[in-house]
């Protein structure tokens, strides 16, 4: 996978690995108990519009 984003998070340290599960991150076990929650947060706060609330 090639992108701007996924350019970003190489030059950062995320692995190649998890760039590859992050489309069914509930399912890898390359993410943990914390970080796939954050992913889903950040999924609802790129919808437009952004539809999360503090309590999620």
């Amino acid at each position: 996978m090639r992108d701007i984003g996924s350019d970003f998070g190489r030059e950062h340290g995320v692995t190649e690995e998890k760039l590859m599960a992050l489309s069914d991150h509930h399912a890898s076990e390359v993410f943990s108990d914390l970080e796939k929650p954050v992913f889903d947060y950040a999924v609802v706060l790129t919808r437009t519009p952004a539809e999360a609330s503090e309590g999620r």
